[in-house]
């Protein structure tokens, strides 16, 4: 699916995240971007948007949540 999507000129994101082999994985097959519980726990609006308002978070980025898998140590 990967590969399919990559060749039709499309991002990939994976779901579900979870596991530092995951990433690795992940990274390996060419698929940059994520969510999950690596990239962040679920959490209340109200905490989110504390988070937001204080510049935690940045939605100004091409996929709002997303992660970019090549910044992940």
């Amino acid at each position: 699916m990967i590969g399919l999507a990559k060749g039709l000129g499309l991002e990939v994101v994976a779901e579900g995240l979870e596991t530092r082999e995951q990433l690795s994985f992940f990274r390996e097959v060419g698929c940059f971007f994520a969510q999950g519980f690596l990239v962040c726990r679920p959490m209340p609006a109200d905490q989110f948007s504390f988070l937001l308002k204080r510049g935690y978070v940045d939605l100004e980025g091409a996929d709002g949540d997303l992660l970019d898998l090549q910044s992940l140590q």
